[in-house]
């Protein structure tokens, strides 16, 4: 298989002056603590230490890389196409690419999509999404200027792609979506509003042979989950008594697994939707989601996980510090086990009979605990491993993990990593 990565690289020669003159002040002030005044050198050598990190425009790069050996295929860079993003809390920025027939759709630091040929990487068409002009503008204002426009360069609810049908569904960097033409970029349907979360991904639901978009949503203390036609943009169904979904929702055949809020959460629960919220399992149809069980006992460690669904079970973290197994047709617990598993937005996997817990995906180093899948027994496998190389995280949308074929890949802070985790390799 191939691996894609995707990224952005600060370009040009305009850098935000508001912020070099806080470097050089800050510089400044060091020096005058150890009792003398800052020359002009020094000054000047602190700011230049560090002006390529907050230049302005930025280079896009896509990269797709053998999965079983690590060798690069093929790479692509579009030169200031983008923008250098200031990496803070809250950015709500999960640019996950997508590939399909043959394509691998990615996109930019600026609203627009690039459509490349996953074996080649020949560049077949570009998008330009509807917040691209307004925060285009403010790119060159800003080049022009040498300040950054903070308030216009900000995206919100940068969702992941997916394809669905004939469609490539994305965010509008608006908290809405966009469906465009897999064959040539052309804009299909426009939803705007708060349609998808701020770090999901929408999901494909199947029915009845036809493919359909659910788009879990969150505003404030309340969240939606919306069934969407691919083809038209047609909302086929709106549901708005779930919590709030940041992250993705699972699905198995006609069942949805989300996120619920308790029905008699106190007025304090207002900000803390964490503490309030459960577990739920919908079967979905046409006419909108049934609920069929919800965990009424525990809530999630925290609002931003998502559980994994294998073989007919969920596998998912509880609070406190619990994971657990439960049949996706009953919710009946099969088993679960304290397991000290803590931090926030879990991401975990199921492959090989192993459950795969990265503990906390938005903090910390990268530590991953290994438990049997097997649903009776649900057992550690071993001690906790860290991961030996450099980590890297992504507040909030946690940094997920690709397991393919008895490997799992890892976006570590200087490389792309893979370990094997087959058994009996020689």
């Amino acid at each position: 298989g191939i691996v894609f990565m995707t990224w952005f690289v600060p370009s040009g020669e305009v850098a935000d002056q508001w912020t070099l003159e806080r470097v050089r002040n800050n510089a400044a002030m060091k020096i005058k603590k150890e009792g003398r005044e800052p020359t002009a050198e020094e000054l000047t050598k602190a700011v230049q230490s560090v002006r390529h990190q907050w230049r302005i425009a930025a280079d896009d790069v896509v990269l797709a890389i053998d999965a079983a050996t690590g060798k690069t295929l093929w790479k692509r860079v579009f030169e200031d196409a983008g923008i250098n993003w200031p990496m803070t809390k809250t950015r709500s920025w999960n640019r996950t690419p997508c590939a399909a027939n043959g394509m691998v759709f990615v996109q930019g630091s600026l609203p627009q999509i690039y459509a490349l040929d996953a074996k080649t990487g020949r560049n077949v068409w570009n998008a330009e999404l509807p917040a691209y002009a307004t925060m285009k503008a403010a790119k060159e204002a800003s080049l022009k200027s040498g300040n950054r426009n903070g308030k216009e360069l900000r995206g919100s609810a940068v969702a992941g792609l997916v394809v669905v049908g004939e469609t490539l569904v994305c965010p509008d960097w608006r908290n809405g979506l966009v469906g465009l033409s897999l064959a040539d970029g052309r804009q299909l349907w426009h939803l705007s509003g708060y349609t998808i979360g701020r770090n999901a991904t929408p999901s494909r639901w199947t029915h009845q042979s036809k493919q359909y978009v659910i788009a879990p949503s969150s505003h404030s203390e309340q969240g939606r989950l919306t069934c969407i036609d691919p083809v038209d943009g047609r909302i086929v169904w709106s549901h708005t008594t779930v919590a709030p979904n940041h992250t993705s929702v699972c699905i198995s055949g006609d069942i949805l697994v989300a996120k619920s809020s308790l029905e008699a959460a106190p007025a304090s629960a207002v900000g803390k939707t964490d503490q309030y919220t459960i577990m739920a399992a919908y079967r979905l149809g046409l006419d909108g989601p049934k609920q069929i069980w919800s965990l009424k006992e525990q809530g999630f460690h925290w609002d931003e996980e998502t559980p994994a669904l294998a073989n007919g079970h969920v596998y998912a973290q509880l609070n406190p510090n619990t994971l657990a197994c439960i049949e996706l047709e009953s919710g009946k617990f099969v088993s679960r086990e304290q397991v000290g598993v803590g931090g926030g937005d879990a991401c975990m996997a199921v492959m090989d009979g192993r459950v795969i817990v990265d503990d906390d995906g938005s903090h910390s180093d990268t530590s991953f605990h290994f438990f049997d899948a097997t649903p009776a027994k649900l057992q550690r496998l071993g001690d906790v491993w860290t991961v030996p190389h450099m980590s890297t995280t992504a507040y909030h949308p946690a940094l997920s993990f690709p397991c393919v074929d008895g490997r799992l890949i890892v976006r570590g802070g200087n490389a792309i990593y893979c370990y094997d985790l087959r058994k009996n390799v020689e």
